[in-house]
């Protein structure tokens, strides 16, 4: 496992609203850090085009190489309970399953 300062690549999982409203400072220093290499996959529209942009970000030949580092980030809300992940106003959620989904569909 790599130091946790030392990943090359990073992604953040969220909704719209959590990277306006909640995330600001913490978009602003990732995109410092990593550079070209930080990358977003917003989950608003759904399951399918997350998997499909989380796919294409991990796809070797095209952004993130085979072997180089990655660190996910996944933020959101869990006010309707531990099995959802919701935007910060509350009206879309997705199940955990989803997104573990989400994750393993796309090799992330």
């Amino acid at each position: 496992m790599a130091n946790r300062n030392q990943f090359k690549y990073a992604i953040l999982i969220t909704y719209r609203d959590m990277e306006s409203g909640i995330l600001p400072g913490f978009v602003a220093k990732a995109k410092d850090k990593y550079k070209a290499n930080f990358f977003r996959v917003q989950l608003d529209s759904g399951t399918k085009e997350a998997k499909s942009l989380l796919k294409g970000f991990v796809d070797p030949n095209q952004y993130i190489p085979t072997g180089d580092t990655l660190k996910i980030f996944i933020s959101g809300h869990a006010a309707t309970g531990i099995q959802y992940i919701t935007d910060n106003s509350g009206n879309l959620k997705m199940s955990i399953d989803d997104l573990v989904d989400i994750l393993v569909r796309s090799n992330a």
